[in-house]
């Protein structure tokens, strides 16, 4: 009963941290369709390379995306 007490609450406490996770990327984030309008309206500069950047949401713009250009001013 100790063993499973344990697993319950590394399980409880996980789920519970994927939604506070989820609930502060989407806090903020910027819909994929508005980015895309604002890099066609003022297109930052491109460098040569390909950047991967992962997301839970293809619906929203990934945060280090956001980060990338704002520090960097480029888009790969």
């Amino acid at each position: 009963m100790l063993v499973a007490s344990a697993i319950l609450i590394v399980i409880l406490t996980w789920n519970r941290g994927r939604r506070y996770i989820a609930a502060l990327e989407n806090e903020g984030a910027i819909p994929i369709v508005d980015m895309a309008r604002s890099l066609t309206a003022r297109p930052p500069a491109r460098v040569e390379g390909v950047a991967i950047f992962l997301t839970a949401r293809n619906d929203l713009t990934p945060h280090a995306l956001l980060h990338n250009i704002k520090h960097n001013h480029v888009l790969h």
